[in-house]
Formats: C-alpha cells, sequence, structure tokens
C-alpha cells in the first residue's frame, strides 16, 4: 500500500474541507428549495415531528409556515392547510397544547394569537386564520376529531381592530368565533381523559355516502325496494323518506353532508351567497358543537340545517338504544346552537335499516336519501365533477355534495349557471315538497 507523506497530505485534506462545504451548502439551498415548494416542513424541535401541509393551496401553506419556523412558532403545531374559492383565501393552523400547566387555557390563547399575528401579518393573501386545539394527536386530523378542544377563527379585518386596541392578555376573550371545552375552564386543572370530551370514546367515523344500502331480512328488503320505487315515481313521501322530489316542480334540491369545517364551510357559504343559493346542510352533532360558530353561520345565512347523527357511524351496526342517542344529540345540540330545531335526517354512508328509520320517525324527521351523487369526496377534478353532478338532474332531484371539498365549491357557479340555462332552481330540501305533499302515506 502506498504511503502519503505529510507534504502530500495537506491537499489531500484541503480538498476534503472544501468537498464538505460544498455539500453542506448544496444540502442547505436544496432544503431551502423545498420549504420554497411546501416540500418538507421545518420544525422547531428535530425530536417532535414536523408540521404536515395539506397541499390544497401550496404556495401560500409554504409561506406560513416559513413565516412560523422564522420565529420559531411550530413546536406545537402539526397541520397548515390554506384554501380559497377565488374570493376569500383562508388558512387553517391545528395546534397541540400542554395540559400539564397551572393555566393551559391562558397559555394556549398567548400561543394562538402569536401563530394569529405571524401568519397574517406575514402572507397578506390570506383574508382569514382558523385554528383547532387538539389535546394530543397528530395529522391526519381525522383520526384525531374528537380530542378538539379548542376553535377559533379571526378575520383579517378582525385582527387589525384588536391589534390597535386589544389587551395582549387574554385576547381571544374578544374573538367573536371562539370555542374552549369546557374541561379547559375547570378550575382544579388534571390531565385529559376520555370522558372529558362530548365523543366519549373515540370511534372512527364511516367513509362518506356512496350508495343507499338497507339492511334487513328478505322481506324488509323487498318492502323498501317497493318503497323507495313508489317514492322515486310519486316524487312524494313515503312513511316519513323522502327518495325524490315532486316532479312537477323544476327544482332540484341542493345538499351538503358533514361538517362545519374550518375553511371550507366559511367559503361554501361565501359562494353559495355570491350565486343566490340556498341549500340542506347536514351536520356531524360533534363537529356542531366544536366549531358553533360555523354552525351559527349556516343558519343566519339562511339554510336549512339537517340532522347527520354526533359521530358519523354507521347505524345499522349500533343498538337501537345508541341510534336514538346518535340522533336525539345532534337535535339538542343543533337547536341549542342555531335555535334551528331539524326536521330532516341524513343516514351516514347511505347505510340503514328499519331502527334507524324507526327512530327518525318517532322523533319527528324525514329521512332524506338523494338522486345524484357525483363522489365529490373522492376529487375527480373540477372538470369530471361538474360533470358528473350535471349529467342527470331532472325535477324533483336532490344532489349529495360535502362540505370539506374544494372544487364543489369552485365549480359551484357552474353548476347553478347551467341548471339555470335548464329552467331548473336549486333550493333547499324543503322546496321539493309541494303543498299537501310534506307528508307522505304508506304504500
Amino acid at each position: 500500500m502506498q504511503q502519503v507523506g505529510f507534504s502530500e497530505l495537506l491537499p489531500v485534506r484541503a480538498r476534503l474541507e472544501v468537498m464538505r462545504s460544498a455539500i453542506a451548502l448544496l444540502a442547505a439551498v436544496s432544503m431551502l428549495l423545498s420549504l420554497a415548494r411546501g416540500d418538507v416542513a421545518t420544525h422547531a424541535s428535530p425530536t417532535k415531528p414536523s408540521p404536515q401541509l395539506a397541499r390544497t393551496l401550496p404556495d401560500v401553506e409554504a409561506a406560513m409556515l416559513q413565516a412560523l419556523v422564522a420565529v420559531n412558532l411550530t413546536d406545537r403545531l402539526t397541520w397548515v392547510a390554506a384554501d380559497t374559492n377565488g374570493h376569500l383565501t383562508i388558512g387553517w393552523l391545528v395546534l397541540l397544547y400542554p395540559t400539564n400547566l397551572a393555566d393551559p387555557v391562558e397559555t394556549l390563547q398567548s400561543h394562538a394569537w402569536d401563530l394569529v399575528r405571524t401568519t397574517l401579518t406575514a402572507v397578506p393573501s390570506l383574508d382569514e386564520i382558523h385554528l383547532t386545539g387538539l389535546s394530543r394527536g397528530t395529522a391526519p386530523f381525522e383520526t384525531y376529531r374528537h380530542l378538539v378542544t379548542f376553535s377559533a377563527a379571526i378575520s383579517r379585518t378582525e385582527f387589525r381592530a384588536m391589534e390597535q386596541s386589544a389587551s395582549p392578555v387574554q385576547p381571544f376573550r374578544r374573538v367573536s368565533r371562539v370555542w374552549f371545552h369546557p374541561a379547559l375552564l375547570q378550575v382544579e386543572r388534571h390531565e385529559p381523559k376520555e370522558d372529558w370530551f362530548p365523543s366519549g370514546k373515540p370511534t372512527r367515523p364511516v367513509a362518506p355516502e356512496l350508495a343507499m344500502r338497507f339492511s334487513g331480512t328478505q322481506s324488509d328488503q323487498v318492502r323498501e325496494s317497493q318503497h323507495r320505487a313508489s317514492g322515486v315515481t310519486r316524487g312524494t313521501l313515503i312513511e316519513d323518506k323522502l327518495y325524490h322530489g315532486d316532479h312537477s316542480l323544476p327544482l332540484v334540491a341542493l345538499t351538503f353532508d358533514d361538517g362545519p369545517f374550518p375553511i371550507y364551510t366559511t367559503l361554501l357559504l361565501d359562494t353559495l351567497d355570491r350565486v343566490h343559493l340556498t341549500a340542506t346542510f347536514f351536520l356531524v352533532g360533534e363537529q356542531v358543537e366544536q366549531y358553533p360558530f360555523f354552525a351559527q353561520a349556516i343558519g343566519q345565512a339562511g339554510h336549512e340545517i339537517g340532522n347527520h347523527t354526533f359521530h358519523h357511524l354507521n347505524l345499522t351496526q349500533l343498538s337501537a338504544q345508541a341510534v336514538e342517542g346518535e340522533l336525539r344529540r345532534t337535535q339538542d345540540v343543533i337547536f341549542a346552537v342555531t335555535g334551528q330545531t331539524p326536521r330532516y335526517f341524513r343516514p351516514p354512508g347511505g347505510d340503514y335499516n328499519d331502527t334507524v328509520l324507526r327512530i327518525a320517525r318517532a322523533l319527528g324527521l324525514i329521512t332524506v336519501f338523494w338522486t345524484d351523487n357525483p363522489g365529490d369526496y373522492t376529487n375527480p377534478g373540477p372538470r369530471v365533477l361538474a360533470e358528473k353532478t350535471l349529467a342527470n338532474i331532472t325535477n324533483g332531484g336532490i344532489i349529495l355534495l360535502h362540505q370539506g371539498v374544494g372544487d364543489t365549491i369552485r365549480i359551484l357557479p357552474q353548476i347553478a349557471e347551467a341548471l339555470r340555462q335548464r329552467r331548473l332552481t336549486l333550493a333547499p330540501v324543503s322546496g321539493l315538497l309541494a303543498p299537501g305533499k310534506s307528508r307522505g302515506g304508506g304504500r
């Protein structure tokens, strides 16, 4: 083996140092470029996972994250999202907070306000910031939905007014759209337990509605098939079930399931207002409780609010007592928050049986199905979604869409205009029931 002398070693070391410096520089440049593209999320603490980007509006999300990284505000952040309807642009931050402090509310408020101030100051395209606090958990957010303990929404206008006059202490006392879980406000602090949360023990929600699935004996299924055929043909209620609206009316019911949600409820309401549409919203009781200000905004805008159960579970897998609890609890929370008593109910996932129908009817609810389901939650893209939505709509149709889908919001003006050209009017579910047909016969 050839020996390297001392005089020859110096240039080798120098070359190695140059190589190391170049590699370090390239790595730094690569990281900055990736951050600018939204490919990676830098975190203040290397021992904790980085905040995840939703990638629905990548440039805005990357700018939000960069601003928070610059002032070291990502240590409790798990999720960064943003989206727009072309008029409003809204950001959403999901954060964790320490539960072992003497005053978690004060700590949470201070940290949340720092997040609001930083993002709205650094990203001028944002019109609002929405916040969700979790006692624990990480993205994907859906898995930890039952652990929401704080929510807020602040517009840029509200932020400017508060910056000029608000005390730095407890800033969210002056925010009109804010919710704290009652357990956070208890005098005696303790570690959170499952019974803290209105949801109780977490159960994974059922997937969005794909098809109507009735469970029962063969004779039960034959009877239900007859009811459905009769309801579609006659365009009226069959034992308080609505399968199709009145064929004589040039109306189509516009319905949105799930929610309310950060970002998307506000964008949807703004879009509906701009195209002068009124719809029926089937809301999940748990989320009405966690985001009461969004549910209130739906009612205040003149929309109908329907019952979509408390936890969005498959009701056919629950006992009769549990089914009644899901529906009754949702009735109660919607009335407490919005002042509306829902008249309409839609079973999550389209799964139902005689027990579900019987309990809904006993609570005074009309079970509403659909005639047109374009599957917006599968994100087929705006063009395909618009084509599927418009494909088969006729008088008395019922369109099933969902709140948490950006493309659904973006195609609404196109859908509304296309139906107007067909001389069809989009309306809430109640518009489909002609005078004298608000209640239907049996068979």
